[in-house]
């Protein structure tokens, strides 16, 4: 069984798309691309979070653009709003479906570049790479590894360090010592000793 690899790309989103050519016109909005899904005629079908201002203004030119053939609004409010948007050149999803990469959501834009974060053995991700080099797709590889699963807190640790940092005890001056942050949570000082450095442990792990 190949091993499984992570690699972030930024990939330059094609100039007929609406969502590179606004997001470059839009430079303070932020595009979040929060799912994506095939239809049966394979048309991109996404729901895409934006925030920022001038949402209105941004929503009427993707209904305008000739890229855009459906919109649905999901939610809205002063500066936050969800679409449904169809679009008639699905390469992004094309891309995902014949590397068969897993793709993690949600893929930020800016300025016309996706942030992409994907999941596969390394032969897959080489030919997600194929598959935009013959669509003429620049794009940058960021970072390649292996796959490791993050260090998770337990619940118990999660609430300790909710407690830490909310009273101080991490603060340079310390607003808190052990002893009376063990007397707040109810334990022994030598058990929230031992608590703290498995937490420690965890997060040094996890950079």
């Amino acid at each position: 069984m190949s091993e499984i690899m992570i690699a972030k790309l930024e990939i330059s989103m094609p100039e007929k798309l609406w969502i590179a050519e606004l997001s470059k016109k839009y430079p303070d909005i932020t595009f979040e691309i929060l799912s994506i899904l095939p239809t049966e005629k394979m048309v991109g079908n996404a729901l895409i979070k934006f925030n920022g201002s001038n949402l209105d203004h941004l929503v009427t030119e993707i209904k305008a653009h000739p890229s855009s053939i459906e919109l649905h609004l999901i939610s809205d409010s002063t500066n936050s709003k969800i679409l449904n948007v169809k679009t008639n050149d699905p390469w992004l999803l094309i891309s995902i479906i014949k590397s068969e990469i897993i793709l993690k959501m949600p893929v930020l834009v800016k300025n016309g570049i996706a942030k992409w974060e994907v999941l596969a053995p390394q032969e897959k991700i080489g030919k997600l790479k194929k598959l935009l080099d013959e669509k003429q797709i620049k794009f940058e590889l960021k970072s390649i590894m292996k796959y490791k699963e993050e260090p998770q807190l337990t619940e118990k640790q999660s609430q300790v360090l909710d407690q830490a940092v909310k009273l101080g005890y991490y603060e340079i001056p310390r607003k808190i010592t052990l002893t009376e942050l063990a007397a707040q949570l109810n334990l022994a000082k030598s058990t929230l000793s031992g608590i703290l450095r498995r937490i420690d442990k965890r997060l040094i792990q996890n950079r």
